[in-house]
């Protein structure tokens, strides 16, 4: 914050993150900024994200154990604040996707969406369509469909491609499905992805967070979202994707091996 202030920055601070500090905090739903600082893994990226209500460009501090969304170490801590003081950084806008559930809830995804059986060690009998042809059919433990930007997350736990966040397309991977000879698909963001529940109930989780739940014969329709998430990034070299995805498999093998 000292730093920042250094540098002629004004800055607000989360309301839980100043508490613990003495500090006054505003709630991250009531700023209005330019941008954000986010100091964590992905998980906490991706809840500043979601509870932004005035949509800012976010750039994260890797603190988590796994962060692949995010853009510097902590000990470059006083680089990424010169050189967001100075405006030399670009903001990097990927497609996040809208979830729209049968009975009226919508939200909005980065990552991914997972239409999973709401009964642990249970599967879910699922339709999948995309463009609204049938491409699965069977029983499952659930379905996710990833943005380009999610392919590094769970998509990828499931044995998902990895796709270039540059690209806008729709990964659907089935989880456990009881067809083996059903592979990943990644296809065109221009259509829509449909998941129909045939039995029991299904559970929808958005970027890791329940939304809700649909029944038997109810389905879940996923398109491309009206906005975009806006990270910043330090440096317009393409190359850094690959070389933090390199970053990626080698944080999860030392994760494993722990």
């Amino acid at each position: 914050m000292e730093l920042l202030k250094q540098h002629g920055v004004d800055c607000l601070i989360e309301e839980g993150v100043a508490a613990k500090l003495g500090l006054k905090g505003v709630r991250v739903e009531d700023m209005e900024v330019d941008a954000v600082l986010s100091i964590g893994g992905d998980g906490t990226i991706l809840r500043s994200l979601k509870r932004l209500k005035h949509p800012a460009p976010i750039l994260g501090i890797k603190l988590g154990k796994v962060c692949f969304l995010g853009e510097a170490e902590p000990q470059e801590v006083e680089e990424v604040v010169e050189k967001l003081a100075a405006a030399k950084f670009f903001v990097e806008e990927v497609m996040k996707l809208r979830v729209e559930l049968q009975g009226g809830v919508e939200a909005d995804a980065v990552n991914e969406v997972a239409v999973v059986t709401s009964r642990p060690a249970k599967t879910v009998e699922l339709k999948v369509a995309i463009g609204g042809v049938e491409v699965y059919s069977g029983l499952a433990d659930g379905v996710i469909v990833a943005t380009p930007t999610g392919s590094t997350g769970y998509a990828m736990s499931a044995h998902g491609p990895v796709v270039d966040p540059s690209l806008e397309a729709y990964l659907v991977v089935l989880l456990s499905p009881l067809n083996l000879s059903y592979r990943p698909l990644v296809a065109s963001a221009s259509g829509e992805v449909e998941v129909r529940v045939e039995g029991p109930e299904a559970a929808v989780v958005v970027d890791g967070e329940a939304v809700g739940k649909v029944g038997e014969g109810s389905w879940v329709k996923v398109r491309r979202s009206p906005f975009k998430a806006k990270f910043i990034r330090l440096s317009r070299d393409r190359a850094s994707f690959f070389r933090r995805l390199k970053g990626l498999f080698e944080a999860r093998t030392t994760v494993r091996r722990a």
